[in-house]
């Protein structure tokens, strides 16, 4: 029952027994149990990773299993930029020559 996700609770009253008797008679059990269904979950979880099939589940193992942390490399190839953020007269003004010389070259 541990290893379909029941919890000791629930097993204890389809037993009819009180937790602590189950936990007392059934102890290794529950942690084999438990320990078995997290085995084939990650199995699960390793396959769908290698299949190819799965780009998300082999970015998560990698993720979580080997440590990769994703980096993120930004190529900025349009020069024209949202001036809104800047606070200083003169980089707005540098800004907007910018967009006025290369909308003249344009036309």
């Amino acid at each position: 029952m541990v290893t379909i996700g029941l919890d000791q609770h629930t097993i204890a009253k389809i037993m009819g027994v009180s937790n602590a008797t189950l936990t007392k008679y059934f102890a290794h059990n529950l942690l084999v149990g438990k320990e078995k269904r997290t085995a084939r979950v990650a199995g699960v979880a390793y396959e769908m990773a290698v299949s190819g099939e799965s780009p998300s589940m082999t970015t998560f193992w990698l993720k979580t299993q080997a440590g990769w942390s994703p980096k993120h490399h930004v190529v900025v190839e349009d020069r024209q930029f949202d001036i809104q953020w800047a606070s200083d007269e003169k980089d707005i003004a540098d800004a907007n020559q910018i967009l006025r010389d290369k909308d003249s070259k344009v036309h």
